[in-house]
């Protein structure tokens, strides 16, 4: 196996997240009905909800379940509206998300710590009291780095 590791969200909190957002920008006075749908790979355990809107199925069972639904609730022109909502906020959103992972970068750019002699990138190096920054390039250059207030020694 390999030494990745990923987060498993619960989707059903995920869920309940996306309908509030929904609702947000929909209106609360709109019924919304949630199905989570998950692998047919996937076992259910028990799943308690309380809400008779939200259904946690297996794929298998989607069809039949969307079929139980036959009230119009939303107009075409509000399904319209709704999803222009959504995909207006989405832009936004990943807008957002381009921006502050940029703003990442940037900061990280900006911290990094480079040789004050060539401007190469520093790595780690272990010696006889420990570890230390040492310059990439140049072999013999060792740098002493106070971390409290990032003042560099050569």
């Amino acid at each position: 196996m390999g030494k990745s590791r990923n987060t498993f969200y619960n989707p059903i909190l995920q869920n309940y997240g996306h309908i509030k957002a929904l609702q947000a920008l929909i209106g609360n006075n709109k019924q919304i009905y949630s199905i989570i749908v998950f692998g047919e790979k996937a076992t259910l355990k028990k799943i308690d909800i309380e809400n008779e809107n939200i259904k946690v199925i297996n794929e298998t069972k989607l069809l039949e379940t969307i079929k139980t639904y036959n009230n119009e609730i939303l107009t075409t022109e509000e399904v319209k509206e709704s999803l222009n909502k959504v995909l207006e906020s989405m832009s936004t959103i990943r807008q957002d998300i381009k921006t502050h992972v940029k703003n990442i970068k940037d900061t990280l750019e900006e911290n990094k710590i480079t040789c004050p002699r060539c401007k190469s990138e520093l790595v780690e190096r272990t010696g006889v009291y420990g570890k230390f920054l040492g310059c990439s390039h140049i072999q013999n250059v060792d740098i002493l780095i106070n971390r409290s207030n990032r003042k560099i020694y050569t």
